[in-house]
């Protein structure tokens, strides 16, 4: 959930994202809802996917783009 060092070093596009409330996170007052877990977990599971869904939707775009008016 800490983006420091990946967006604000590197400049690596980076998405925070986790259960919970952020201005607790890793202190000795963060709780966790099971139930806001559990929906952390099918985003982390289903979000990889998605995104390579999408970049081959525009790797195809591009593809077709190219073939039409030529590289």
């Amino acid at each position: 959930t800490n983006g420091v060092a990946t967006a604000g070093q590197f400049g690596i596009p980076t998405i925070g994202f986790a259960p919970g409330t952020e201005d607790l996170s890793h202190s000795s007052k963060e709780v966790l809802v099971l139930h806001d877990l559990l929906e952390a977990v099918k985003f982390y599971t289903l979000f990889p996917f998605s995104m390579h869904e999408k970049r081959q939707s525009f790797l195809n775009k591009s593809r077709s783009l190219r073939r039409k008016y030529g590289s």
